[in-house]
């Protein structure tokens, strides 16, 4: 019986804490979490100054994360996944100041592409804009690890594909800003509740195709 009990009394408990987050498993930053951030992305907003100007850089704030979003030219030539020097400078800066951030932080590396499908000449490198996606967003990973320094538990790599564009792939200025790193800086918590949503979805996608 009072084992019974215990279980109950955990359950709920589970059930308490899963309801005090938001309707789809996040929670928002705190005051405190808020100051800290905007003073860790003034500080990159100045050094940045001259990328945030020419439109290479954009830092945008979200309820519950911080997003930095690079252009690829900024990094990469077209169709390479190896981080140019004036990107490694950038990324230089970006990563110095991640690396502060305390340890309750995720840093999710998002590869986007436009929707041109991979031609011949690069096909023997990336089978799909899948693969592009994610050899660019692993190519800055291994540097932020590598030569900035941070914790490798901290960082997750993904790759969106053409499948997360800002603007319709309509028109060559549009597909430059749609093929893009993004740096996402969110609460653990928040990154593993969207990572058991994600594994629901696609449980359920699993079983409805059966």
């Amino acid at each position: 019986m009072k084992y019974a009990r215990s279980s109950l009394f955990i359950v709920v408990a589970f059930i308490f804490i899963l309801a005090s987050c938001s309707s789809s498993g996040e929670t928002k930053l705190t005051n405190k979490e808020v100051r800290e951030m905007d003073k860790s992305m003034s500080i990159l907003e100045q050094r940045l100054a001259n990328e945030i100007a020419e439109k290479n850089v954009q830092i945008k704030w979200h309820a519950d994360a911080v997003t930095i979003n690079i252009v690829d030219s900024l990094f990469f030539e077209s169709g390479a996944a190896t981080i140019k020097p004036r990107g490694l400078k950038t990324l230089d800066e970006i990563g110095s100041i991640l690396k502060q951030l305390p340890s309750n932080k995720i840093i999710r590396i998002e590869g986007h592409t436009d929707n041109v499908a991979i031609g011949k000449a690069l096909g023997k490198m990336y089978h799909s804009n899948w693969e592009m996606g994610a050899a660019r967003a692993s190519a800055v990973a291994e540097n932020l690890v590598k030569i900035s320094g941070i914790n490798p538990e901290k960082i997750a790599v993904v790759s969106y594909s053409k499948y997360r564009p800002i603007v319709p792939n309509t028109s060559p200025e549009n597909r430059s800003i749609n093929r893009r790193i993004e740096i996402v800086v969110m609460n653990r918590l928040n990154y593993e509740a969207k990572e058991l949503e994600s594994s629901g979805e696609a449980k359920d996608l699993e079983a409805s195709n059966r």
